[in-house]
């Protein structure tokens, strides 16, 4: 069994040794593990997405919300879709 299977957090710290190592032009006795390596950075990826669309729905569900709301409870919430559009740019 390897560190990947009982200890996911030593194996990528050895993993990101390894490859630093290697970038540095530094020969390495130890084996990548490009395998797992591989799924990680899919799953990374895959998880991003979805934790972007994620994000997109609720801002849109948001927006979507305060159009509908009317123009007094706006006022009342100190909130304006410019204030909105700030925060968003902010963010990104």
């Amino acid at each position: 069994m390897s560190d990947y299977d009982s200890d996911i957090a030593a194996w990528s710290e050895q993993q990101a040794r390894l490859l630093r190592r290697i970038a540095a032009g530094e020969a390495v006795n130890d084996r990548i593990d490009w395998s797992n390596i591989i799924d990680e950075v899919e799953t990374v990826g895959r998880s991003e997405r979805s934790a972007l669309r994620s994000h997109i729905g609720t801002v849109l569900e948001h927006l979507m919300k305060l159009q509908a709301s009317p123009p007094a409870s706006r006022a009342t919430a100190g909130r304006t879709p410019s204030t909105g559009q700030g925060a968003i740019s902010t963010a990104c």
